[in-house]
């Protein structure tokens, strides 16, 4: 705001310039006496704020074919605000990217972020069970810190924050491990195997030595 123009209000001539130009862009569009009273207040706030009145015109009205009234968002007083969203991170100059793209700002973007990293740690298949309850408790206080933050910001995206990626191991998700049996060793047994694969006309001495043998191993 101009410190000339604090509290100041602008000549009579420049509102008659205002319904002039209003009246070349809408020629023959109505204005009512309740919407040259909105109207008045906010081209008194451009114009301490420095505006021309072409541009005043521009920025305030728009017409339905038949009225003139106040721009929507006009009527919401926009302010000079910057860094209330981010661009995907891969976005370079002359990059066109669309409302879904964007990345949230300010706090809660860095809430978003801790949440990540907190998801990331609970996909690790190596935490045990104290370390995920820890983490599950860090990620509700953060989706509440985000949930608050996105209240009181000027913008955040429409969505949720994605979901936990971690969900408990019940008793049937486990898989059950194959037992494993202890094959008791056979003297006799292992003496068919021998023979069975050894050349026919085994010397019945040597069959004798064999058993002996695995007698001894038993």
């Amino acid at each position: 705001m101009w410190k000339s123009r604090i509290d100041q209000l602008p000549s009579p001539d420049f509102w008659a310039d205002f319904l002039a130009n209003v009246d070349v862009i809408f020629p023959g569009a109505k204005l009512d006496q309740q919407v040259l009273e909105q109207l008045y207040d906010l081209v008194v706030d451009e114009w301490r704020n420095g505006r021309q009145v072409n541009l005043i015109v521009r920025q305030l009205c728009s017409c339905d074919g038949q009225h003139v009234h106040p721009s929507e968002g006009a009527k919401m007083r926009l302010e000079k605000r910057r860094g209330i969203a981010k661009a995907p991170t891969n976005a370079i100059p002359g990059t066109i990217f669309g409302v879904d793209e964007l990345r949230e700002a300010g706090i809660v973007g860095k809430l978003m972020a801790k949440l990540a990293m907190v998801d990331e740690r609970l996909q690790d298949p190596k935490k045990r069970e104290p370390a995920i309850r820890k983490l599950l408790e860090q990620r509700q206080k953060l989706l509440t810190a985000i949930e608050a933050g996105q209240a009181s910001a000027y913008w955040h995206k429409r969505e949720s924050p994605p979901p936990s990626p971690w969900t408990p191991v019940t008793e049937q998700s486990k898989i059950e491990k194959p037992k494993r049996t202890r094959k008791r060793f056979s003297p006799k047994a292992e003496l068919q195997k021998v023979e069975k694969d050894a050349p026919q006309g085994l010397d019945p001495d040597i069959g004798d030595e064999l058993i002996n043998d695995l007698a001894r191993k038993a």
